[in-house]
């Protein structure tokens, strides 16, 4: 399974091996939290969703993942967090998502963030103990940027720790045997800052972008979901729909379950822009984005209601393509208002012509 993933950085990987092998001295400093780690001990103030955890059990597996809610990448990895704790909640395996106070994140913000978006948390949520978990996990394994997930095996020890978007490997590698944190680690951690490296240098590239992500997915089908956004933009930009179309439902339900109005609206339009060269417009498809994200933003974003309306539009109904322009402009911000003005006139006079 995991000889599928492209494989960097062996130095690495020697490094990472030789610190996990490196026997204990009592009179030396505490050493950093790395993989290959026994697990520290959680402190837990308060638990918000989901069965407390007193103790890491042998035998059980748990990914102790930290966010906030003032995080943009913490929200956006929910969902796929979620289905992680489904698929594997029969082997044993526990997700518990720590928040920690700060000036920004309180823990009425996060109280309330749960109670809003329980679909898309459908796993453990604590409240730190003022900052003992984190300082446990995070400052003592120099981890600067969250979200941040520690994957700890069934025997106790840390096996991996990163981006909880990439857990999918090491998770169903502990689960059957074929991970071992200290050859692994270091190159997977590679493998993911080459990944986000290249991302980011091609995005203005689509054709090359899209190139790479193909090879990517191809090399390590398990993190098909990682690619999934990017494939979809960079397939619409490059004209390829039929491709951009392969991904779309996942990708539709997925911003459904996480509440986010703006990618649904740019789901949408990428199938439903006039100026979009493309055959087949999948419109149920661009017609239930469309409505999630004028149900998820209450009908208050012009935007979105121009995209909602140019479904209808491309679906024959023009009165009902008026109307909902007519909503848009009325709610639209200065920036938006002439072009979705335009939109109102072509639909008037299509109804005028009718």
């Amino acid at each position: 399974m995991f000889r599928t993933l492209i494989f960097v950085a062996a130095s690495y990987a020697t490094v990472a091996l030789s610190l996990a092998q490196a026997p204990a001295d009592p009179a030396a400093k505490p050493q950093v939290l790395a993989v290959g780690s026994p697990a520290p001990a959680l402190a837990v103030e308060k638990w918000l969703k989901g069965q407390p955890v007193e103790k890491f059990e042998t035998g059980k597996i748990y990914v102790i993942d930290f966010w906030s809610t003032t995080n943009s990448a913490c929200l956006a990895r929910m969902p796929h967090t979620t289905r992680l704790q489904a698929k594997y909640a029969e082997q044993g395996v526990t997700i518990i998502g720590v928040s920690t106070g700060d000036f920004r994140n309180s823990l009425a913000a996060v109280e309330k963030m749960v109670a809003e978006k329980s679909a898309a948390m459908g796993y453990t949520v604590a409240w730190d103990k003022g900052k003992a978990t984190k300082d446990a996990f995070l400052t003592a394994a120099k981890q600067l940027v969250i979200p941040c997930s520690f994957l700890i095996d069934k025997n106790g020890t840390i096996a991996y720790i990163g981006d909880p978007v990439f857990l999918d490997v090491p998770l169903a590698g502990v689960l059957d045997g074929t991970w071992d944190g200290a050859k692994h680690a270091a190159d997977y951690a590679a493998l993911q800052k080459d990944y986000w490296a290249k991302n980011s240098r091609l995005e203005r590239d689509p054709a090359g972008l899209l190139a790479f992500l193909k090879e990517f997915e191809a090399r390590n089908p398990m993190l098909a979901h990682v690619v999934a956004k990017a494939k979809f933009r960079a397939a619409i930009a490059n004209g390829e729909f039929e491709l951009a179309a392969s991904v779309m439902p996942a990708l539709v339900d997925e911003a459904i379950l996480g509440a986010d109005a703006q990618w649904l609206n740019e789901l949408s339009w990428g199938f439903v822009d006039p100026e979009a060269k493309v055959e087949n417009r999948r419109l149920d498809l661009a017609l239930k984005a469309a409505e999630a994200a004028a149900r998820i933003s209450a009908e208050k974003d012009g935007a979105i209601l121009d995209t909602l309306a140019r479904v209808w539009f491309w679906k024959g109904d023009l009165q009902k393509a008026f109307e909902l322009q007519t909503k848009a402009l009325a709610v639209a911000t200065e920036r938006f208002r002439a072009p979705i003005q335009a939109s109102l006139d072509e639909y008037k006079a299509k109804l005028g012509n009718k």
